[in-house]
């Protein structure tokens, strides 16, 4: 009964993560020990038996009426309770070595446990990490989508302008850029070049527009629509890096 407290007393001190584990083994233990408990009484009790018997045995020689082979009886009987005895021994050997084995398995269940919390909090932290960034990237790709849909419309409308100006003649235009860049078409500055197109257009960059007024033709005047539109893709870039 001893053993059997110590061993719930020691169950009890589990960590409360393994209950489960814990309240199997424990059943698995209580039935063990019930079992020994058991094999134990009834040694007991063939003892008591045999005592009983021995009473008996001695009280019936002693009238010295009774004849018979009670000392075979008795070496017969005396070898089967020692049979169980041993039976017994091993069984409580093999108890104590699976407790042994179960407690280890506990501890390293435990330990494993334990090495599986830090784990567990760097996986969250990289986790929010993780999420925090993919936000950033998503209202990064709004941008950009929201900027590529501005450069289409915008590009869809250059086209439109660039089919009117073909049917008309003799105008001027005016193309703002940046007064920073330095661009040349066919070795003439872009700074001062001016020509004379079909119709009146101005593009809305942030800078100070320069006016430019020559006679060229439709090649050239398609090039330079094509300088334009590059240019101001490659100036909206600027501003999405610059805002990165």
């Amino acid at each position: 009964m001893m053993e059997r407290s110590k061993m719930i007393e020691h169950l009890a001190s589990y960590d409360p993560t393994e209950e489960k584990l814990c309240k199997e083994e424990t059943r698995e233990l209580v039935g063990l020990n019930t079992r020994f408990v058991s094999f134990i009484e009834k040694v007991r009790f063939l003892e008591q038996q045999n005592q009983i018997l021995s009473t008996r045995l001695s009280k019936l020689k002693e009238k010295g009426t009774y004849k018979a082979n009670i000392d075979i009886i008795l070496v017969d009987y005396e070898g089967y309770l020692k049979k169980q005895i041993v039976e017994l021994n091993a069984n409580k050997q093999q108890l104590l070595t699976d407790l042994k084995r179960t407690e280890a398995v506990v501890q390293q269940i435990k330990q494993k446990y334990k090495d599986e919390i830090p784990k567990r909090t760097k996986l969250e932290n990289e986790f929010v990490v993780c999420k925090e960034n993919f936000d950033k990237m998503r209202l990064q790709r709004i941008k950009l989508e929201e900027k590529m849909l501005s450069l289409q419309d915008e590009l869809k409308f250059i086209e439109e302008a660039h089919v009117v100006r073909k049917s008309v003649s003799c105008s001027r235009t005016l193309v703002a850029l940046p007064c920073w860049w330095r661009l040349t078409l066919h070795g003439t500055s872009i700074w001062r070049l001016t020509w004379k197109m079909s119709v009146t257009s101005s593009w809305c960059w942030p800078c100070e527009p320069v006016r430019m007024q020559t006679n060229t033709t439709p090649q050239r005047y398609r090039k330079l629509c094509k300088l334009v539109i590059v240019t101001k893709l490659m100036w909206l870039d600027l501003q999405v890096k610059l805002v990165r």
